[in-house]
């Protein structure tokens, strides 16, 4: 599988964000490990993901500020936010502010990956749309069109 689902996990906790992109790549994810918020936006200014999961705590940079940066450079990657303080206000924060999703910890491993899922059929259904509606577009040219009489230049 030469085109994995790229995803960035950022982590101040070793034990937590080697647990978290361990079992992403069993899953088969291509998953990078970044040990802090600053690190996370360096790897990502230097590459693409597909998906960022980022803790809301880390010393350094929040997760929430991971997230307006990262959408600051590109607005369309999903971003995940998990914390182990979670309420509902910091979770409508998250929300808000253009996270795609809020877990909270001890995570649930299963619904990670249920998560994930959705957020890569998700954003697959989007390329895929883009794709056809260029095709479409290509297809449907009429610079290729000859013809100078008053309903043809009226059809074109």
């Amino acid at each position: 599988m030469t085109n994995r689902f790229r995803i960035l996990v950022a982590d101040d906790e070793p034990v937590q964000r080697e647990m978290v992109s361990g079992f992403l790549k069993k899953q088969g994810f291509e998953a990078i490990a970044a040990e802090s918020g600053e690190r996370a936006l360096e790897l990502f200014r230097q590459d693409a993901f597909d998906l960022i999961l980022s803790d809301q705590k880390m010393a350094d940079m929040s997760g929430l500020e991971l997230l307006q940066a990262v959408h600051s450079i590109n607005p369309e990657t999903p971003v995940i936010l998990i914390t182990a303080f979670g309420t509902v206000e910091t979770a409508v924060t998250a929300l808000k502010q253009g996270a795609i999703d809020y877990l909270t910890k001890p995570l649930n491993l299963e619904e990670l990956l249920y998560r994930i899922q959705q957020v890569s059929d998700h954003y697959r259904i989007l390329n895929e749309n883009r794709e056809l509606r260029e095709a479409l577009t290509e297809r449907h040219r009429i610079e290729g069109i000859i013809g100078e009489s008053g309903p043809m230049l009226e059809v074109l």
